[in-house]
């Protein structure tokens, strides 16, 4: 430097320290396998995983249900695979109902194979259980046994078969028994070593994991998406998974009912809804690519809703996922709204910590404090997430009015903020009045 430093010394400091961003847009596929070692990888495309060193099979679950995430459009830009070390082995149950008409066909789709068995009075449901025995066992890697039912096993630990086209004459259940290590145990061991995720898919078909999942997932910052096809849950049925998490109230995990679990529904939901995150958002009324539309009658939809159980149906020739609402009742919407604004103001409040050498516990400070839960509140209204007609607000504690012993400890109690979501129209109801 020349001689400028005898007046004037000048030191610059950036206070531009910032916290690591959660990763709202970004799903987590869970999935038992041995492709790579690593707990957790990231994607961009379906096909990365297909290739060297990789090398997926295309028939997998895992590249199934990332094909299903990346073909929305717009799509993720990325996702991640967690490992899951939990062991099973597919077990499922088609429980055929005896022939009421001539040549009645008894169909499902395996591995893409299609069984097509017919039957008409007075053959049995044994019958009929043992022509599908014989029809099922001549596919590759499943074994097919039983009298009255027909119990089908995947012959390899860990391989989840597709399953498709179940014939509304046969009840289909998914019978796998629970993994080896329950996926929260997993999933706690994955989110250690990676958190930025948000949205989980996981690849266990087992009542048992689903719920261990859930129950995960539950006490996380996290959303659970879970597609079953579980014949019983369009019914009055009560011990089926979309009853179990209803039961158990939880807010964070939903059940996605579709006949065909080939198609991994939930996938499909996350790959449509995580690019629009930040903003306002419902998981209801979307169209999606690559997934058959269904037509439950009003029974089923009658029992769909009253389980808080999701579906894809096809309203005037259009696709429209139906309510988005978790288990619990609450819709999902609410859920991840309340997450971002939540994470944005730990983010902004730790950014104002350590970008000021100090912030001062007077007026001037605890009002910096508020400043950045009110500038939250903007943006949330800005977004269109918070609905900046009603009326919100932003309270600090007087200075003068706060414990001593609080102070003496820096700790800067009862910041208090409300404010209205701005929430959805799902459904719009009209009163017309003709004139004659």
């Amino acid at each position: 430097m020349g001689t400028e430093i005898e007046v004037i010394q000048h030191t610059v400091v950036v206070a531009d320290a910032t916290v690591t961003r959660f990763g709202f847009g970004i799903a987590l596929i869970a999935v038992n396998h041995s492709y790579w070692p690593e707990l957790v990888r990231t994607f961009n495309t379906a096909d990365e995983l297909t290739l060297p060193p990789y090398n997926v099979p295309q028939s997998s679950a895992l590249y199934l249900a990332a094909k299903q995430l990346k073909s929305q459009s717009p799509s993720p830009p990325s996702y991640k695979v967690g490992r899951l070390t939990g062991g099973f082995t597919q077990t499922f149950t088609l429980t055929p109902a005896a022939p009421t008409a001539p040549n009645q066909h008894y169909t499902v789709t395996i591995d893409g194979i299609v069984v097509d068995i017919v039957a008409s009075p007075p053959a049995t449901a044994a019958e009929v259980s043992a022509q599908l025995i014989t029809a099922i066992n001549a596919i590759t890697d499943v074994t097919a046994t039983g009298t009255s039912n027909v119990v089908v096993t995947s012959d390899t630990a860990n391989v989840t078969h597709s399953i498709s086209n179940v014939s509304p004459n046969i009840v289909y259940a998914d019978t796998t028994l629970a993994p080896t290590v329950l996926p929260a145990v997993d999933l706690a061991a994955i989110r250690a070593a990676d958190g930025d995720w948000y949205a989980l898919l996981l690849l266990t078909p087992s009542t048992a994991a689903i719920s261990s999942a859930a129950a995960w997932t539950q006490l996380e910052r996290a959303i659970y998406l879970a597609a079953s096809s579980d014949s019983a849950i369009p019914t009055s049925a009560t011990t089926d998974i979309a009853s179990v998490l209803q039961s158990q109230s939880m807010t964070r995990s939903s059940i996605w009912y579709h006949p065909n679990p080939s198609e991994y529904l939930d996938a499909a939901v996350v790959g449509a809804i995580l690019p629009k995150l930040p903003g306002p958002i419902t998981f209801a009324n979307k169209g999606l690519a690559a997934v058959t539309m269904q037509n439950p009658n009003a029974t089923q939809r009658l029992s769909l809703k009253a389980k808080h159980a999701n579906c894809y149906v096809n309203i005037k020739g259009l696709g429209f996922t139906l309510w988005g609402w978790a288990a619990s009742g609450r819709f999902l919407d609410v859920t991840v709204a309340i997450d971002w604004f939540d994470v944005n103001i730990e983010d902004r409040i730790v950014s104002l910590l350590r970008n000021n050498d100090v912030v001062p516990y007077t007026e001037s400070g605890i009002e910096l404090v508020r400043s950045q839960i009110n500038g939250q509140i903007l943006d949330g209204i800005a977004l269109g997430i918070i609905d900046g007609q009603q009326p919100y607000s932003v309270t600090a504690p007087a200075l003068t009015a706060i414990d001593p012993a609080l102070k003496t400890q820096r700790i800067l109690p009862d910041m208090r903020y409300t404010y209205a979501l701005s929430g959805a129209i799902h459904q719009v109801r009209v009163v017309g009045l003709v004139q004659v």
